[in-house]
């Protein structure tokens, strides 16, 4: 389990970092052509962003790494775990308005990487022994 939520964590920061990136490149291409004044303010907030989803990731997998061992241990597959997971941002995201582009990408980008990252190395591992 230990081993799982430092994983989980590192893939949480990789994703979040990628998530936002995608995210300011994709808000700087449309903004040069016309707002160069908010270009300079929207980098100086971009470290903000980033510490802003990191922490949020790291957060939400303290709610989502007991939930997934719980379940795991109940025998789940990952494909039931991914659309639990989904079905929990979707009342997320309608109950507290949370803006998808923004801030939800990153953060659910780190969950469901970690997820898929940890369901692909144990099943590797398992590979892996039994062709020894």
């Amino acid at each position: 389990m230990k081993g799982f939520i430092l994983k989980a964590v590192k893939s949480a920061i990789f994703a979040s970092i990628v998530g936002s990136s995608v995210v300011f490149v994709g808000i700087i291409v449309t903004m040069i052509p016309h707002h160069l004044q908010q270009l300079a303010w929207l980098m100086k907030g971009a470290l903000a962003y980033y510490l802003f989803a990191v922490v949020c990731s790291i957060l939400m997998l303290f709610v989502f790494t007991p939930m997934y061992w719980l379940l795991r241990q109940l025998k789940w597959n990952s494909y039931a775990l991914v659309t639990a997971f989904g079905v929990f941002q979707v009342f997320l995201i309608f109950r507290f308005q949370i803006p998808i582009s923004e801030i939800y990408f990153p953060i659910a980008g780190g969950i469901v990487f970690a997820l898929f990252h940890h369901q692909f190395m144990t099943v590797n591992k398992r590979q892996h022994r039994s062709l020894i």
